[in-house]
């Protein structure tokens, strides 16, 4: 693994640093690709054009044998549903991956409503020909439903939800990417739990190294 990013996490666009990793060399990505809002798109088709190119970037570097776990909430979008979960998943089956796995997050009271995105999200976990050891599937990774609180008044993941992943679909000394890494969650996971990590973040807003 090149030095250059070994256990880094970036202040950077993805996309010129998941130059530097090599095909197939990827145990786990992990990550949640952003909406179009977080990103100043304003056409779904452009959207579509960056969800398509990053899953492209993602598959190429990810172990036939390794995951890519996507985390993603739907999109209320002029008045319907931007599927962004179908529509990446269709991305990816055509790519020849299968959906190993498939869980619904719960992120936030059921009973609150949420004028621009759904209060769940769909976690998807996709391989080639990567199989979960039964002793590394605990108890809360069985469960088809998760329920993990968002932070107090913040929208990025808790610890006890990247742990859960990172400890299910990764050993110690696995190589796990974050490209869209937010204030570097996953990546927190990884370095706790022994794992090889690299993340970027294009945001300065919500890059935190000292989190990390």
């Amino acid at each position: 693994m090149d030095n250059e990013i070994k256990n880094k996490y970036i202040l950077g666009d993805c996309f010129n640093w998941l130059k530097k990793i090599e095909d197939k060399s990827v145990d786990l990505v992990f990550t949640s690709v952003p909406d179009l809002n977080e990103i100043d798109i304003e056409s779904e088709k452009t959207y579509n054009d960056f969800l398509f190119k990053a899953l492209d970037e993602i598959l190429r570097v990810v172990k036939d044998d390794g995951f890519f776990v996507a985390c993603q909430t739907d999109r209320k979008f002029n008045s319907k549903i931007l599927p962004k979960h179908i529509v990446m998943a269709n991305r990816v089956l055509q790519r020849g991956y299968i959906i190993k796995d498939y869980k619904i997050l719960i992120k936030d009271r059921v009973d609150k409503i949420n004028l621009y995105r759904l209060n769940f999200s769909h976690i998807l976990i996709f391989t080639k020909t990567g199989k979960i050891p039964s002793n590394q599937k605990s108890r809360e990774y069985k469960i088809d439903t998760w329920v993990f609180e968002l932070p107090k008044n913040k929208n990025y993941w808790g610890n006890d939800f990247t742990d859960l992943v990172v400890n299910t679909l990764s050993k110690e000394g696995d190589f796990v990417v974050d490209p869209f890494a937010g204030r570097g969650t996953v990546l927190k996971s990884c370095k706790k739990l022994n794992r090889n990590y690299f993340g970027t973040e294009i945001n300065p807003d919500v890059y935190e190294i000292d989190y990390v």
